[in-house]
């Protein structure tokens, strides 16, 4: 996550949930580990490091300018949106201006009837 998210993460209480481990993208916090957090400045190089040491699936939460940086090095296999029946008139792009193109093909979708919430699963399309 970027700075501003993990800032909305701590004043939130953390993660609900197993333990996962937890990244922070930032130019402006020092690197190194605290609290069980890992922070990092160069966010490509960590996340391109990660996907080649395990392989296991990573999750970016919050943080248009992380989406698009991570999307522009070839980074995202896929993307979760969930629409929610609220009309804002304002907010966070999904991804920062300006942002590269993404193809993506639809994986799968869930209505969630009780809320209206519609959660949408994308793969990246790769040319």
């Amino acid at each position: 996550m970027g700075r501003r998210s993990y800032d909305v993460y701590v004043s939130t209480g953390g993660g609900v949930g197993p333990e996962l481990p937890v990244y922070v993208y930032s130019r402006s916090l020092p690197e190194g580990e605290r609290d069980g957090v890992t922070f990092s400045r160069d966010a490509v190089s960590h996340v391109r490091r990660l996907k080649e040491a395990d392989g296991k699936p990573l999750w970016l939460w919050g943080g248009g300018d992380l989406f698009r940086e991570l999307a522009q090095a070839g980074l995202v296999d896929g993307v979760d949106i969930a629409v929610i029946p609220i009309v804002l008139g304002e907010g966070l792009p999904l991804m920062a201006a300006p942002g590269t193109r993404l193809s993506l093909q639809l994986k799968s979708h869930r209505l969630y009837a009780a809320t209206g919430t519609l959660m949408l699963t994308y793969d990246v399309i790769t040319t």
